[in-house]
């Protein structure tokens, strides 16, 4: 049976040149005059014409491909010039194209032409792994991604599906784990072994590779942190960016000694628990929550009680079957969507912190007709005052929500929390809630609902 490879491009031609390597569908002899689509399209990703190259990568996505067609593209894309930017560069829309019906069939041309791929090709294969399923797809990933982790040969990694849907753990886990002081991608190695970790109960995998390399790291970023907890209650937190960096790696530290057994780890918790950062005490206390530690009634009203981190703990303690450890008088649909504004306000570029003072305006209600019942919007005005913030914002207007009312208390809404900062006195609750005419078509017609985390 003849066998081919593409050995040399023209742009001219497109003509494909056989060798001893890739399986053909068909025999293959002399080229054929026309071409075909995918042949056209590839052609034309190399023009000098910026609108013919868009037409091309367009094209690509659409056309349905062959197996040959993937495996070209793949090959094609190892020899295509580098450019600064993913749209521009040809390599990146090659294997883009290849990965659309990818199966297991190309991870042996990907993993032995990775080097040769441009960083954004890179990306793309990698994203291509972390979307197949397979167990041979995910140890295909790790045979690419960690002998190159510090090197110019790999760049920041794509994590694909791998942290939404965590599969194969026991590929991952420990090794990822213990490269999470890699400069570029430990951060995404840490949230890949903490997704994984969280998708087997405590004690599946022997973690204990990774725990020194755990606990340093945190002991560094606790180090960092506790000269500064007197000022951590304030809105400092959030504007001083070398506490912030700090900050966030620690929680996803804590986070993930979660996964480990509690003797392990629980004098870190603790002195976790003592810091005055209420972002800090949830995550520690949420990790003893899951190794079924004990919890004092002090540290839950403390985190409770602030509305950073109340709504995230709640939703804790809900997975967890322990809502009877949440402080009964924050535990209202209330309490609830004050806490969800805060965080989206802590996360608005433009505001960035919590609030100096936030009030209950109103409620504005709407009734579906239907087995949904009535949602509630919950319409707050707030302010930041000096010394939050640097001139006093006056009192301005937010909404969260919507919430069914037969499912309170929940965090779970249709995604209308926030604001446009609008004054509060500049018109009605309703009109800060938005067009209840398109919110009640919305609802009828099934809307998804919204929860939200953050490390940051």
């Amino acid at each position: 049976m003849l066998r081919c490879e593409v050995v040399r491009w023209s742009a001219a031609s497109a003509l494909f040149l056989c060798t001893a390597a890739l399986a053909c569908e068909d025999p293959v002899g002399a080229p054929e005059a026309d071409k075909s689509p995918f042949e056209q399209a590839v052609e034309d990703l190399r023009s000098e014409d910026p609108d013919r190259r868009i037409y091309a990568a367009g094209r690509l996505k659409r056309e349905p491909l062959t197996l040959r067609d993937r495996l070209t593209a793949l090959t094609l894309a190892a020899t295509a010039s580098a450019a600064e930017t993913y749209d521009a560069d040809v390599g990146a829309h090659l294997v883009g194209a290849a990965s659309r019906q990818a199966d297991d069939e190309v991870l042996e041309v990907i993993e032995r032409l990775f080097d040769d791929y441009s960083i954004h090709a890179k990306h793309a294969a990698l994203r291509t792994l972390g979307r197949l399923e397979s167990r041979a797809a995910a140890e295909a990933w790790m045979r690419i991604v960690i002998p190159r982790l510090g090197t110019d040969r790999i760049g920041a990694i794509d994590l694909g599906t791998l942290s939404d849907k965590p599969r194969h753990a026991d590929v991952f886990l420990p090794t990822v784990l213990q490269y999470i002081e890699d400069e570029e991608n430990g951060w995404n190695l840490a949230m890949l072994g903490l997704r994984m970790c969280r998708s087997q109960p405590i004690g599946t995998f022997d973690l204990s590779t990774a725990l020194p390399t755990i606990q340093a790291d945190y002991a560094r970023h606790h180090e960092a942190l506790r000269p500064k907890q007197r000022r951590a209650k304030t809105n400092f937190r959030f504007q001083d960016e070398a506490y912030r960096a700090d900050r966030a790696w620690a929680s996803l530290l804590l986070d993930i000694m979660g996964c480990f057994e509690r003797n392990d780890v629980e004098r870190t918790l603790g002195a976790a628990l003592d810091l005055e950062d209420p972002r800090l005490q949830y995550f520690a206390l949420a990790s003893r929550l899951r190794q079924g530690a004990y919890l004092k009634r002090q540290h839950l009203l403390e985190v409770a009680s602030n509305p950073e981190t109340r709504a995230w703990l709640f939703e804790a303690l809900q997975d967890a079957g322990r809502l009877e450890l949440m402080p009964e008088h924050l535990m209202t649909q209330e309490a609830l969507a004050e806490s969800e504004l805060v965080r989206w306000l802590i996360r608005d570029l433009a505001f960035g912190v919590v609030p100096s003072e936030i009030v209950r305006e109103d409620i504005v209600s709407l009734d579906t007709h239907s087995e949904i019942g009535v949602v509630d919007y919950y319409v707050f005005k707030f302010r930041a005052v000096p010394p939050d913030v640097e001139d006093d914002t006056g009192w301005l207007a937010g909404v969260a929500g919507g919430y069914r009312r037969d499912l309170t208390p929940t965090t779970q809404s249709d995604g209308q929390t926030g604001s446009a900062f609008l004054p509060i006195d500049t018109q009605s609750a309703e009109g800060h809630v938005g067009n209840l005419d398109v919110l009640y078509q919305r609802w009828r017609e099934g809307v998804e609902t919204y929860d939200d985390y953050d490390y940051e």
